[in-house]
């Protein structure tokens, strides 16, 4: 895996304030990595499996929000949160389909936000070919707020 040096030094600054960096977790089982660790907030910021060939007939992102809503819930304390952040545009269309995921993961329905790049000072995101900042290429991003009934 290729990291930043300002995700390495994010990283390293992490760690100094007592943070404990974990890499190569897979998102759909967190049991494996937290055991039964519970938490009030699990995010997961610009998701993206780097591939479109469909794997059982649906996009592969499609398929890793459903696996990670799943796995997420069980991580969860009372009354916590799951918040993913997605690029909305006509080339992700339909492809997180995060409202039925949320259904299939048994959440409630989701809470839906603009995600404004103002808000966050010094935040970059690079697309997963080329370095290209979703960010700027899209004006439709949000955040979408899941919480268990």
């Amino acid at each position: 895996m290729r990291v930043s040096l300002a995700a390495h030094q994010n990283a390293v600054n992490a760690t100094r304030i007592g943070a404990k960096i974990l890499h190569g977790v897979d998102a759909t089982r967190l049991d494996k990595y937290f055991n039964t660790t519970q938490f009030s907030a699990i995010v997961f910021n610009f998701p993206n499996v780097a591939s479109r060939i469909p794997v059982y007939g649906h996009n592969p992102n499609h398929n890793l929000m459903r696996r990670f809503l799943r796995s997420a819930a069980q991580q969860l304390a009372r009354n916590g949160r799951v918040i993913i952040t997605v690029v909305d545009a006509p080339f992700y269309s339909g492809a997180f389909g995060l409202a039925a995921a949320a259904k299939f993961a048994g959440y409630k329905e989701p809470d839906v936000y603009e995600f404004k790049l103002s808000h966050f000072s010094g935040y970059a995101h690079a697309n997963t070919l080329g370095g290209q900042s979703a960010l700027t290429r899209y004006r439709n991003v949000s955040s979408w707020v899941f919480q268990l009934p």
